[in-house]
């Protein structure tokens, strides 16, 4: 019996096991919901959800005034609940034990400053010295790119709460209202083809050159042209741009 088992056991077809892929991506249905907002989850890493982002903009995780910050050095120094107080774009990740700029994770370029050296998250880094703390976050204050970062997540802000929108927003809406008022002239200007079809009028007249509305009163300029003429002078508010129409007539 026991053979019988082993060769059994030898001819099974053994299933492999794999190790699942590593990914850069960080899945936000399986972190710790407790510290789905610390940025430094976020570190050298693009959100692609912007309400998100947002969420992580605004309502960052901060250690409560419970927290137990880790001492660091024998001078047992140690990160002040109160500098977040002064630098509203400063938090703590508890994950990475240091110290980041919220603007510049979530909205600078990979690599900032004037020689491309001062990496995204170590802008405030963990590794900074707490006495030097103060000196180090007021100078990141005052970096360009820090002020870039702030302006984008500004403009950012605006667009998520609906009060901008962004110049691609813009300028599709200003050419769909192009669209439709074009239409709505092409609308009269046809009903003035099909009515002088209809009637069996001759269009062109005898000069249907220049603008509509500068014709002289002696120049018979043809059935179309008087016709669109006299609905602009009517009231049709859709004829009543003289370089529109002034342009069409010469067709």
């Amino acid at each position: 019996m026991t053979s019988q088992r082993s060769l059994l056991h030898f001819f099974n077809k053994k299933v492999p096991v794999t190790e699942p892929e590593k990914s850069n991506e960080i899945n936000t249905d399986t972190t710790d919901l407790t510290d789905i907002r610390d940025i430094g989850l976020y570190i050298n890493k693009r959100i692609s959800d912007d309400k998100f982002k947002y969420d992580l903009l605004k309502k960052p995780w901060q250690p409560p005034s419970s927290y137990n910050f880790p001492v660091v050095s024998t001078r047992k120094l140690k990160f002040q609940l109160s500098w977040i107080t002064r630098f509203s774009w400063l938090v703590y990740s508890s994950k990475l034990k240091g110290a980041f700029c919220k603007m510049c994770v979530l909205f600078s370029n990979e690599t900032s400053g004037k020689s491309s050296s001062v990496k995204v998250g170590a802008l405030v880094d963990k590794s900074i010295k707490w006495k030097n703390a103060m000196e180090c976050f007021i100078t990141h204050s005052n970096t360009d790119y820090h002020k870039l970062s702030t302006l984008r997540a500004e403009e950012f802000v605006k667009i998520i709460e609906n009060k901008t929108f962004d110049v691609t927003t813009q300028v599709d809406s200003f050419r769909k209202a192009q669209v439709i008022e074009n239409r709505l002239k092409l609308i009269s200007i046809i009903e003035t083809i099909i009515f002088c079809g209809r009637q069996e009028l001759a269009m062109r007249g005898h000069n249907d050159n220049g603008p509509i509305f500068n014709c002289e009163k002696d120049n018979n300029d043809g059935n179309f042209r008087s016709l669109l003429r006299f609905q602009a002078l009517s009231g049709d508010q859709t004829l009543q741009f003289d370089e529109f129409i002034g342009k069409i007539g010469l067709h």
